[in-house]
């Protein structure tokens, strides 16, 4: 103890006999039946009634991110031919890049409908998860291509016949998998993004083909 017991009028506008201890108030109150006529003073209420309210804390304001999408006229130029090089994004440990963009107008035996061109990519997939068993998989339907207009395509059957084509697997964390994916798009457009959806609970993979690609 660090006080004697001693009468003192609580916040209650009662008097109670009390006893101050280094880490708490012991306060009698005889109107209990014992055990519970000696109580601990509610010492955080009190506090909590007469100090301030906490100020609130300050949320950054996110900096803005310079719209890196090129200008009208490099896209135009986009539409008759892609730069070489290669274009890379990760997110949620996944890291999705593609290369290689090619317009041709058969593949094997197959010709684009008239109008139209195929596209393909060379795309690889690295898990660089740590946990052994969050491994992830790689399959063709998992990606989906957009167009400069904001139009959506699904790959072509006709990739089984590409060489090098990508097939469905499993990657583990540490690994990666990839080959080439083609899909049909009007002659007069050009690859904008390329989604990798793998998990409905979670946003696409979104690599940004509009960019300046890697060299």
């Amino acid at each position: 103890p660090i006080s004697d017991a001693q009468i003192e009028a609580l916040p209650d506008g009662k008097e109670y006999l009390v006893q101050w201890f280094e880490r708490a108030r012991f306060e009698y109150h005889p109107e209990n039946q014992a055990p519970y006529d000696v109580l601990f003073g509610l010492l955080g209420s009190e506090v909590d009634t007469f100090r301030s309210p906490p100020k609130p804390t300050a949320v950054p304001k996110p900096t803005a991110v310079p719209n890196p999408i090129l200008s009208a006229a490099k896209l135009n130029k986009r539409r008759g031919a892609m730069p070489q090089g290669y274009w890379s994004t990760s997110f949620l440990g996944l890291q999705l890049s593609a290369g290689s963009v090619t317009y041709i107008r058969n593949i094997r035996y197959s010709d684009a409908a008239n109008g139209h061109k195929y596209v393909v990519l060379s795309v690889s997939l690295q898990n660089l998860r740590e946990r052994y068993d969050d491994e992830t998989y790689i399959n063709p339907f998992n990606f989906t291509l957009i167009d400069l207009e904001g139009r959506s395509y699904n790959h072509v059957a006709d990739m089984y016949s590409l060489d090098n084509y990508l097939s469905h697997t499993t990657i583990y964390p540490g690994y990666q998998a990839g080959g080439q994916i083609a899909f049909e798009i009007p002659v007069n457009t050009a690859p904008a993004q390329l989604l990798y959806e793998y998990n409905l609970y979670y946003p696409p993979v979104t690599l940004e083909l509009r960019t300046e690609p890697h060299r």
